[in-house]
């Protein structure tokens, strides 16, 4: 596709409901644009315009955004801005009520337990038959490969009208009403860091979901997790050096586990697929 408009059309001939031409808009872009791993360095720089109404205003910020989404459309590549900003413009031209949402999300587990300060990402909310929804098309492109640096194209619907209790565990947005749920910046910032298979897996943690553990004196720390033959786990508290299993003792319906620990962080593996990590605390 050479123009937005173009793209555009094309979803609206193919797809005929609200919802259909959504997923659309979401799998194209995640499916061809890549993340720009050398943008993101460079781009901080606050863009300021000029205004005599606030009609003006508006108007000039939409070009400005529409420019982000065209740019985003011919280079295939971009930071969320630019995949937040086409997924938008798509959803316009489709007569798709979507905003912007700028806020906070976590990347590592080294931001368990510290409250964000500066925004560092921006996603969506699309309204599909009156109810609003969650996308965050960046997180569904790929991710970055620690070792090379590079982007891996990666599809994943996971972050396509996520439940905003699930959201909410990797993202947190300036303004409150995004939410779509109840939760307070500080239970965000003491979230576990979750992986994708977190979300994909039956297996949840006992609500409200806790990422700062505290270590015992046998130094051990204890976690509830909710789902169905668990069974044994396997993890890791010295950053993937040693392997180590444990077994739960079922308690009222809920599998009660016992990590012995050396490090200061605990990753849980299961079906070897990476699922949460932890802080200790001692």
């Amino acid at each position: 596709f050479s123009s937005i408009e173009e793209l555009a059309k094309q979803i609206d001939q193919d797809f005929s409901n609200e919802e259909d031409k959504t997923r659309a808009v979401y799998s194209w872009i995640a499916n061809n644009v890549e993340y720009d791993f050398k943008l993101a360095k460079t781009k901080n720089k606050r863009i300021r315009i000029s205004y005599e109404s606030e009609e003006e205003r508006k108007q000039k910020e939409y070009d400005i955004m529409y420019e982000d989404a065209n740019s985003t459309l011919k280079r295939r590549k971009a930071v969320c801005e630019g995949y937040s900003s086409l997924f938008k413009i798509l959803c316009d031209l489709n007569d798709i009520e979507c905003v912007k949402v700028q806020g906070f999300s976590k990347l590592s587990p080294r931001y368990i337990g510290k409250i964000p300060k500066v925004p560092d990402h921006t996603w969506n909310a699309v309204k599909i038959n009156g109810e609003w929804k969650l996308v965050d098309v960046t997180w569904g492109a790929g991710h970055k490969d620690d070792q090379s640096g590079k982007f891996v194209k990666q599809f994943t619907d996971i972050f396509f009208f996520t439940d905003p209790d699930d959201f909410v565990l990797n993202h947190y947005p300036l303004d409150k009403k995004w939410l779509l749920t109840d939760k307070s910046i500080e239970e965000f910032s003491n979230y576990p860091f979750v992986y994708d298979y977190y979300f994909t897996s039956d297996v949840k943690l006992k609500n409200p979901p806790e990422g700062l553990l505290q270590m015992k004196s046998d130094r051990t720390v204890s976690l509830e997790i909710e789902g169905e033959n668990i069974g044994e786990l396997e993890y890791t508290t010295n950053s993937g050096r040693t392997y180590l299993k444990a077994k739960p003792t079922i308690i009222n319906g809920l599998s009660n586990y016992q990590f012995k620990v050396s490090g200061s962080y605990l990753e849980i593996f299961i079906n070897n697929n990476g699922w949460a990590t932890f802080k200790i605390e001692r």
